[in-house]
């Protein structure tokens, strides 16, 4: 019997989720997954990002971030990987819309329902999944996401096998969420002048998802 590979799904986000306008908070709030549907497509695209840093003279040890990098560096990140197989999902919430007035109270509750949305919006294609979510444990609304995500993903099937959070300094995937989800963010700040550039170069692997 051919055993079906795990499936392999890499969240960031970038923005906030407070709605403090005027001190601060971020216009939109997006969230992205990197989907593999192989672990071998993952770790090929893993060593492309490996040997980028070498092509730019890094160490091995560097991080990828989108808000720490060059614009050189963010369009050779999202060149190199542009040919690697993996899809994602996306959702970019302008936060002036949203109507839910308890989840605008609470940044918990707000991340909570945007990551249900957008996973819930992608649910049939769920499937044995391995789910990890940039982040660390200690962060309560983050650890809540995990038992609310695996109750309503998981509600009729079990589609997401296991989750858990990853350190996006040892990992590269990681750091691949981490500089797509800051393109898509990027282009929804049209006050800059680069606000189309990178999301531009990554859009083709896109399945962006505007809310509400």
């Amino acid at each position: 019997m051919t055993v079906k590979p795990k499936q392999l799904i890499y969240i960031d986000d970038s923005g906030d989720a407070g709605f403090k306008f005027n001190r601060g908070s971020s216009e939109y709030f997006s969230i992205a997954c990197m989907v593999f549907n192989d672990w071998l497509d993952a770790e090929e695209t893993a060593i492309k990002i490996k040997r980028l840093r070498r092509t730019l003279g890094w160490s091995d040890n560097r991080e990828f971030k989108f808000h720490k990098s060059s614009s050189t560096t963010k369009q050779a990140f999202l060149k190199a990987v542009l040919g690697c197989e993996f899809r994602v999902w996306a959702i970019s919430v302008d936060k002036s819309r949203v109507q839910n007035e308890e989840a605008k109270k609470n940044a918990g509750k707000f991340y909570n329902f945007i990551i249900k949305e957008l996973l819930a919006h992608h649910i049939n294609d769920i499937s044995n999944a391995n789910v990890h979510i940039d982040g660390e444990a200690r962060k309560a609304y983050k650890q809540a996401a995990f038992t609310y995500i695996r109750q309503y993903i998981n509600k009729n099937a079990k589609r997401i096998v296991n989750m858990s959070f990853a350190n996006s300094a040892s990992n590269d995937l990681i750091q691949l969420a981490d500089m797509v989800v800051g393109a898509i963010q990027r282009s929804k700040q049209i006050a800059k002048s680069d606000s189309a550039l990178y999301y531009s170069i990554i859009e083709s692997k896109v399945d962006l998802w505007e809310y509400p």
